[in-house]
């Protein structure tokens, strides 16, 4: 589901971010947007987390979209994009994200293409990798 190599250019394109503190949100090239608050139970959540969700509910918004196409997926957390393209991790919350994702996915025949950006003068991912699913720091 996510495949390299097999074609030339990017169909569409998703952007997404998400705070630690405050929610999350994304758009994408087709003119789409949304933003939510992070309900008071997701304050301890793992950032890496809180920077997958948009990406998923994003798959389950415009999916449908999408169908057949190449879609390139930006995010500014290391650790989420590492998580997306190896398709695993240790974080239980992480994995039942990936899953949903990869459902929607396979759904809509959707190829998603997981790269990172930098923000100008934005700082780096404060996660420890893929295997941390604890507290944010």
């Amino acid at each position: 589901m996510m495949r390299s190599g097999f074609k030339s250019s990017y169909e569409a394109t998703l952007t997404s971010d998400a705070s630690g503190n405050w929610g999350c949100g994304a758009f994408t090239s087709g003119g789409g947007w949304f933003q939510l608050k992070w309900p008071d139970s997701w304050r301890d959540t793992n950032i890496m987390v809180k920077e997958l969700l948009p990406t998923v509910l994003a798959l389950v918004l415009w999916g449908h979209r999408w169908a057949g196409k190449l879609v390139r997926c930006r995010c500014d957390n290391a650790a989420a994009v590492a998580l997306v393209n190896s398709g695993t991790s240790k974080c239980e919350m992480a994995m039942h994200l990936l899953r949903s994702a990869f459902i929607f996915l396979a759904m809509h025949d959707v190829t998603l293409w997981e790269g990172a950006y930098s923000r100008g003068g934005g700082r780096k991912c404060g996660c420890s990798g893929l295997a941390s699913c604890g507290r944010e720091r």
